[in-house]
């Protein structure tokens, strides 16, 4: 076990000798820090945090605080992160709100720097949360999303063909004042034709 001579760990803390804790980094209470994990400088890790193998987080995120909910009394709540996570600097994620209740984090997910994760979020494996986005209550995974959200996506897109088949119109209008301006409608249907893709020199 490396253990920096700065970092500040509790007695409660179980941390497996393979793991790295860097200048520093503050453990508090009875967090579970197991194989090849390597804890960046300044990173506070709080609470019953497991934090699984592999997982590696950088300086200044802050793991199992206490949550932003005035529903929060003080019970016992947790956070877990799942294997192979990676948690950039100042990643902040939330212990869940409710007695025994828990903010989860699957396994391999990418956490962008300054990203934050509120209490009882639910993240699914392989899951990337891009720097500066902010989760709410919610449970996350590729599957599960898309297929909530199919409805909401294909309304949107379709939102967004009306808008170019719009702007086509335009185009076309303005080209009839404008010869020249843009390529005809025969041009482009002639072109399209021609084979499959845009062509790189019309566009």
């Amino acid at each position: 076990m490396t253990i920096h001579s700065t970092a500040v760990i509790d007695p409660q803390a179980e941390i497996d000798p393979t793991a790295i804790i860097g200048p520093h980094a503050v453990i508090e209470g009875p967090v579970r820090i197991s194989t090849g994990c390597r804890i960046g400088p300044s990173v506070v890790i709080l609470g019953h945090t497991v934090i699984e193998a592999g997982c590696q987080i950088h300086s200044h995120a802050v793991i199992g605080d206490l949550p932003q909910d005035h529903a929060y009394h003080g019970a016992e709540s947790s956070c877990h992160i799942g294997e192979g996570c990676t948690i950039r600097e100042g990643v902040t994620i939330h212990r869940g709100t409710d007695p025994g209740s828990k903010t989860a984090i699957g396994a391999r997910c990418l956490l962008m720097t300054n990203s934050h994760i509120a209490h009882n979020c639910e993240l699914g494996e392989d899951v990337t949360i891009v720097s500066g986005a902010l989760l709410a209550v919610a449970r996350a995974s590729r599957e599960t999303f898309l297929a909530a959200h199919v409805d909401e996506i294909y309304d949107r897109l379709t939102a967004q063909r009306s808008i170019f088949r719009r702007l086509d119109d335009l185009a076309y209008d303005a080209a009839k004042l404008v010869p020249g301006l843009v390529p005809t409608r025969a041009e482009v249907d002639a072109e399209a034709a021609a084979g499959p893709g845009f062509s790189t020199e019309t566009y």
